[in-house]
């Protein structure tokens, strides 16, 4: 395929903020429509793995149609969101554009095929193994693999296929075009959306200007990382999954338009006002600046979208905080503010699907395999008591001391001296009721401890409530994202698809 040799087209005014708003609009219309064929996709492997399954024990035959049926569903997509971005560069010019879509396919998305198909492999094999293991049998066997499949793990995985994919595709067809316009002097510039989803080192490369032919330089765990535009390939993972990055470009005879903020959320977070809050310790206007401060855009949007409680006592932590789910009833200091919001919104999701809390019948497969892949199911007191130990000092700040006793003896104490990151205590709650509140009880952890996880089935809602409270906290969601993948995958997955649907 070549390609037209182009030269100065017409001179442009950049916005940065209208860049934002179209661009992020464009690729969300691309961005749903290939979630949609991924899921229809991950839903046809999966009921095929299962019935094979039932029938001859294995899952050989139904996963081979995959590489190749994706592959096509990649292709056609990118075909379009190329075109479209190309074109969008090139109609600014009053220029016309042909379609880069095999030098793309062949560059950035063809192992991109071969490494999900991989995983949906994967991921049959890792549910038959942990079924048969617990004896499970072959019909919930072959249930499991549906729910591994094209349930709520499924639909977070075509989220982030489908947003990770239609945000390269767009990404290199904006910065191929701009090679080909060889304006004079070219240069791009890095921006990043800078909200509370943003990356740490994306934020600081925000606004960072190089020459269209150098690299940007991303700094990521002291490394120095060179990309030729947000999504490039040579990023990794680590720069590319989720990321709203984008490149702007202009010559020395561009106009940049000045703009009163760079950064523009392409989904502003609408405010929660609570006008019924009772004042009993600690002021209304502290709690509805918390819950807004620690809001992100899709948890605000999934609560202006929901009833709101029908009253709310403002209280000192002293005085504790709890959800009544029968009065809608909050009752918080500003310390457990987002915690119990989140019991609310667990509450009015259940409510709309005839439940009392959506998290209890929803959670609990993803709470029993968090709970045995961590390691503290079904294993010695002694493997148990080392696995609470390296988790506390994930979650925790330790320190070791020693000191002679009155009979000679050296004794070694470890004590906590805070969390290791914002968001910690949360996780470590979720910790506590995989053991029933032994975290909390012999070490000290934050939890609700024995008592409550004996006196009441809460585990998959105090989940909830916890997971709530740290969508805008990037160390604690790492975190999930790594140690309890399943209720995280869940989780979100329901927060999008509520948000999607309404």
């Amino acid at each position: 395929m070549t390609f037209p040799v182009f030269i100065k087209g017409s001179r442009s005014r950049i916005s940065i903020a209208k860049e934002i708003r179209e661009v992020s609009r464009l690729r969300l219309q691309y961005e749903k429509s290939l979630q949609s064929g991924i899921m229809r996709l991950f839903s046809k492997i999966g009921r095929a793995a299962a019935q094979e399954y039932r029938e001859t024990g294995d899952v050989v035959e139904s996963i081979k149609p995959m590489q190749t049926e994706l592959g096509q569903i990649l292709y056609a997509h990118s075909t379009e969101v190329l075109t479209r971005f190309a074109n969008r560069v090139f109609e600014s010019r009053k220029l016309s554009f042909d379609s880069l879509i095999n030098t793309f396919y062949s560059m950035e998305q063809a192992q991109k095929v071969v490494g999900i198909t991989r995983t949906t492999r994967n991921l049959i094999h890792k549910a038959i193994v942990s079924a048969e293991k617990e004896g499970l049998g072959v019909d919930r066997t072959a249930r499991l693999i549906t729910e591994r499949t094209s349930g709520a793990i499924g639909r977070s995985r075509a989220s982030t296929i489908a947003r990770t994919e239609t945000h390269a595709a767009a990404s290199y067809a904006n910065h191929t075009a701009q090679e080909l316009l060889r304006l004079p002097n070219q240069k791009k510039r890095w921006v990043s959306v800078g909200d509370a989803r943003t990356r740490a080192h994306h934020a600081s490369a925000n606004g960072q200007e190089v020459g269209i032919d150098e690299k940007f330089v991303v700094r990521f765990k002291g490394q120095e990382i060179l990309m030729n535009y947000p999504h490039d390939g040579s990023g990794g993972a680590a720069n590319n999954i989720n990321c709203r990055c984008l490149a702007v470009y202009f010559s020395d005879d561009d106009e940049i338009v000045a703009d009163t903020r760079d950064n523009i959320d392409p989904d502003p977070k609408p405010r929660l006002e609570l006008t019924n809050i009772e004042e009993n310790g600690e002021s209304a206007a502290v709690i509805n600046d918390i819950l807004n401060t620690e809001f992100t855009t899709l948890s605000a949007q999934v609560v202006a979208k929901l009833p709101k409680p029908k009253r709310v006592v403002a209280v000192t932590a002293a005085r504790g905080s709890f959800y009544s789910v029968g009065a809608a009833r909050i009752q918080t200091s500003k310390r457990s503010a987002t915690h119990e919001y989140g019991h609310h919104v667990d509450s009015q999701l259940g409510k709309r699907e005839g439940t009392v809390f959506w998290s209890r019948e929803n959670l609990k497969t993803a709470w029993k395999a968090d709970r045995k892949a961590m390691g503290l199911f079904r294993v010695s007191a002694a493997a148990k008591a080392a696995r609470l130990k390296e988790i506390q000092s994930e979650l925790y700040d330790m320190v070791e001391s020693e000191f002679t006793n009155s009979f000679g003896v050296t004794v070694k104490l470890r004590k906590s001296q805070g969390l290791a990151f914002n968001g910690a205590n949360a996780l470590s709650d979720i910790v506590d009721s995989f053991v029933q509140g032994i975290f909390y009880s012999e070490y000290g952890a934050f939890g609700h401890g024995k008592s409550y996880w004996r006196r009441n089935n809460f585990n998959e809602v105090e989940a909830f409530a916890d997971m709530f409270a740290i969508m805008n906290k990037p160390q604690a969601k790492a975190w999930a994202e790594k140690n309890i993948p399943n209720l995280w995958a869940a989780f979100i997955a329901k927060m999008e698809d509520f948000n999607n649907d309404t």
